[in-house]
């Protein structure tokens, strides 16, 4: 009898390790799957939040080449050339803005609510800085000056809105950085 009890003993004691092995495998498997999601999911953010610097900042500069701030305006020797590198830089920040909205919808899923407000913010100023430098080109806001060259005149706020929008960008990639 006893060693039929001893036969049931043992065989207990497999079962219960089987299934405690068995039940510890699955944890590692499920604390190995989490761990390596993390790892995809921080991968992922890493690649968005470079992305999206790499776009705004293509923006933000080109913001800053039509209307650079320190200035009251921008004299220029050559109107005809100087119009057709304005044109350029201007087609440059169109295709910058473009292209920085569209990196911002593709990476909404995994950028936080209230950077999203910042990063749009951003996009939305560089937007309007393209509306009123359009504005100015298109109307000819040029004015010939005797033996003086040519002037292209803004607002003053036009001009101290793209230090806000450098600013802005600049203390949004600090932020991000400090994640």
């Amino acid at each position: 009898m006893e060693t039929i009890f001893t036969l049931f003993k043992w065989i207990y004691k497999k079962i219960v390790d089987f299934l405690i092995n068995m039940k510890l495998e699955k944890e590692k498997g499920r604390i190995a799957s989490k761990e390596y999601l993390n790892k995809v999911r921080i991968e992922a953010e890493f690649q968005a939040y470079k992305e999206l610097s790499k776009t705004f900042a293509d923006m933000v500069h080109g913001v800053s080449k039509l209307i650079p701030h320190g200035l009251n305006s921008t004299r220029y020797r050559n109107l005809g050339d100087q119009k057709r590198r304005l044109q350029e830089n201007f087609n440059v920040l169109a295709n910058a803005i473009i292209t920085a909205r569209n990196s911002l919808h593709a990476n909404l899923a995994f950028i936080p609510e209230s950077l999203v407000v910042r990063y749009e913010k951003i996009l939305d100023d560089c937007n309007s800085q393209l509306h009123i430098f359009m504005w100015c080109f298109e109307k000819e806001r040029w004015e010939p000056l005797e033996r003086e060259p040519i002037l292209m005149r803004f607002n003053r706020e036009d001009y101290e809105r793209t230090k806000h929008i450098e600013n802005d960008f600049r203390q949004l990639s600090l932020d991000i950085r400090a994640l």
